[in-house]
């Protein structure tokens, strides 16, 4: 496993319980 692979999975977890966590605000 590479860092860039990981980093990639991390970036898009983290964005999708962003993404999630805004529209349970709204």
């Amino acid at each position: 496993m590479s860092t860039l692979y990981l980093f990639i999975v991390n970036f898009r977890l983290h964005l999708s319980i962003r993404l999630s966590f805004n529209a349970y605000n709204k």
